[in-house]
């Protein structure tokens, strides 16, 4: 939803017409009975304004139009501004101290991503004490505003029915989020759509590994099951790893299973996210598929995948795709986008994914994020 200038949203208005259009949803007709009784203008103008802002946040159509006379500001250009400014979306980046190295320094990793800007912690776990132990450290040295994101990085077992695979992540999951009461939001799983396995480029589920997928959606149900049990408040995300590999996320809806926040992973080599070359007609976007299952959306990887190119392939690569992130949140009920990742890996056929490197070093990566972060403003999770 493009923003309208104030020039282009009072060009249609003269000194003698209305001066506001109020848009209401129709399932909200008794609005329509209730602003007929306010009588007051200055208490009209405020109405007006909260119900547009509501309605527009929550991206619901406008189908009904309710004319006004004689207020002296464009309330709906005015609405309009205020709810985009309050979706502005939280920007974090992946770690992995359970990988050890310098990643074992969470105080420092918590440092550096607070250095350029970023509030978003995102970390992959299984659900051993050293795991438990690490989730803990990161709490402890979390900066004021920070959101934690525990990614469990679990997989099913494919030797086994579905029944046995919810079970199974069923018991795994329920005591680890019993024990951390206070994560809202829990990742399950990590790009199992790629462990199922695919032929093609994933749009349809006639492309996946058949008795894979069954395992999968055991596995799934039980891993969501087990957080709002040990839970009610906290929230599940399942992701895919991208490109055209909402196949499995359409079949898992399909068959009852429901999550909480849909989770997306994209990398430069996967072209436009909202036209991307994939799917019927090699024409896919995918952020509208994804968005279609009406859960807010998290990018918790994203990259340039530059490999082993120059350094600041990712500094020229990320700006504009964070811009093109942050424009499409309103539209799309995006909430997050975590970088992948906090530190390069030069050697290890990674190449710089990082935002600074393996010593921990700045580089232009992390000063161009740094510099867009700077006139962004971070946001933070509602």
């Amino acid at each position: 939803m493009a923003l309208m200038k104030r020039s282009e949203a009072s060009a249609s208005y003269t000194e003698n017409s209305p001066t506001i259009l109020l848009a209401v949803p129709i399932n909200v007709k008794r609005n329509f009975k209730c602003l007929t009784k306010l009588s007051n203008i200055m208490v009209l103008r405020e109405y007006a304004r909260k119900i547009i802002s509501h309605y527009i946040l929550k991206q619901q159509m406008f189908v009904a139009l309710i004319v006004f006379t004689s207020l002296h500001e464009d309330i709906f250009y005015s609405a309009k501004m205020q709810a985009a400014a309050a979706t502005k979306i939280m920007f974090g980046v992946n770690v992995h101290p359970i990988q050890g190295g310098i990643y074992s320094n969470q105080a420092a990793a918590m440092k550096a991503m607070t250095y350029v800007g970023l509030k978003g912690y995102r970390m992959d776990l299984d659900t051993s004490s050293t795991s438990r132990s690490l989730l803990t450290t990161a709490f402890r040295d979390a900066p004021v505003g920070a959101t934690v994101l525990p990614l469990l990085d679990l997989v099913p077992d494919a030797s086994v029915t579905e029944s046995e695979n919810y079970q199974a992540a069923y018991a795994l999951v329920e005591p680890l989020v019993a024990n951390f009461r206070s994560v809202t939001f829990w990742e399950v799983g990590n790009e199992i759509d790629n462990w199922i396995g695919v032929t093609g480029d994933g749009s349809t589920i006639e492309q996946y590994n058949l008795t894979n997928y069954i395992a999968a959606r055991g596995f799934f149900s039980g891993m969501i099951a087990a957080v709002h049990a040990a839970n009610p408040k906290a929230l599940a995300i399942i992701n895919d790893a991208g490109w055209c590999h909402y196949g499995m996320m359409n079949q898992l809806w399909a068959d009852g299973v429901r999550w909480d926040v849909t989770a997306i992973h994209w990398y430069g080599n996967m072209g436009n996210v909202i036209d991307a070359a994939c799917g019927p007609n090699e024409r896919s976007n995918v952020l509208a598929i994804h968005a279609a299952f009406g859960k807010p959306i998290w990018f918790t990887e994203f990259n340039s995948n530059a490999g082993g190119d120059a350094a600041n392939h990712m500094a020229k690569w990320a700006p504009p795709v964070m811009t093109q992130i942050s424009d499409l949140a309103l539209q799309y009920n995006i909430q997050a986008a975590f970088i992948y990742e906090l530190y390069s890996f030069e050697n290890d056929g990674n190449g710089y994914l990082g935002i600074f490197s393996s010593t921990g070093a700045v580089t232009a990566t992390s000063d161009a994020i740094k510099s867009w972060i700077s006139t962004y403003s971070n946001g933070t999770i509602p």
